[in-house]
């Protein structure tokens, strides 16, 4: 599995695709970014945005074919 940091450097630069495990136990595939460049400036984040830290594993990204907000945990993540 990528390691959190590597991650969450390469969503900062381009889409990325995860796979992982929601709530209901069902898995989910989805292509998404945190790159500025790269989300559409209506949906860009306003004011403080939420960073990853140990205490927490959500991670907060964009969804590239929903075109909105999406969090995952990063404990749940299978590729």
């Amino acid at each position: 599995m990528i390691e959190k940091n590597a991650l969450l450097k390469a969503l900062g630069e381009g889409i990325v695709v995860v796979t992982f495990t929601k709530k209901d136990g069902t898995e989910r595939v989805m292509e998404c970014t945190r790159s500025p460049q790269l989300i559409p400036l209506e949906q860009s984040p306003k004011g403080e945005t939420q960073e990853v830290t140990e205490a927490t594993d959500n991670i907060r990204v964009f969804d590239i074919q929903a075109q909105g907000w999406r969090s995952f945990n990063y404990s749940s993540l299978k590729g």
